[in-house]
């Protein structure tokens, strides 16, 4: 019988855990409008880089999200998660 190959963190080649995964395009970049049946894709990553990827996704979303139009139906929400991020409105 054939062995199942070793998942392998998809940003380093290190052997990973096959709960572990790391989304492909994370999950705050998707407008509130997208239907929640729409497949997200994963992928095998470890912790370390999971981690270590998150601020550096916050700063691309950041960006990116101030090139679309916040009047679109498909950027719902958007701006408002950005704002958040960033602690914009937020009471301390």
């Amino acid at each position: 019988m054939a062995e199942t190959p070793q998942l392998r963190c998809i940003h380093r080649g290190k052997p990973v855990d096959e709960t572990t995964k790391d989304h492909v395009f994370p999950t705050s970049w998707y407008p509130e409008t997208t239907p929640e049946d729409i497949q997200r894709w994963t992928a095998p990553s470890c912790g370390e880089c999971k981690n270590s990827l998150g601020s550096m996704e916050k700063k691309v979303f950041s960006r990116l999200i101030l090139c679309v139009d916040p009047q679109k139906p498909e950027a719902a929400g958007l701006y408002a998660r950005l704002k958040r991020s960033l602690g914009v409105g937020l009471m301390i």
